[in-house]
């Protein structure tokens, strides 16, 4: 039986992670978190860099942060089972820098 919890990224669901990230097989969405990384040139398969990234997932809601052009300030959440990661779940505040502060977007994906 699945017990999903929702929890902050963190270097510990990197294997599950990188394993649902793999089996997707691409990224198709620009907005996708993983294309942060593509951004920054970060190596999602080295340890070092996915801790990079998880620090860069913890910076993008905050409003010194400066998304590169393509990517919208976001809250990234993980969908877990205790140490396998599910998928996860984002949050974006302004979908274009003409919304309205009270237009958000929410989108979720499920890897296992």
């Amino acid at each position: 039986m699945i017990h999903a919890e929702l929890t902050k990224p963190s270097p510990t669901f990197r294997k599950t992670w990188l394993e649902s990230y793999d089996e997707w097989g691409t990224l198709d969405q620009d907005s996708s978190p993983a294309f942060l990384a593509a951004r920054y040139d970060v190596n999602l398969r080295e340890d070092s860099g996915f801790t990079r990234w998880v620090q860069l997932l913890h910076r993008m809601p905050l409003t010194d942060f400066q998304p590169p052009e393509g990517l919208a300030t976001q809250t990234t959440t993980r969908v877990v089972d205790g140490m396998t990661c599910l998928g996860s779940a984002r949050r974006r505040p302004l979908l274009q820098t003409w919304a309205s502060p009270s237009r958000s977007a929410a989108t979720a994906s499920l890897c296992h």
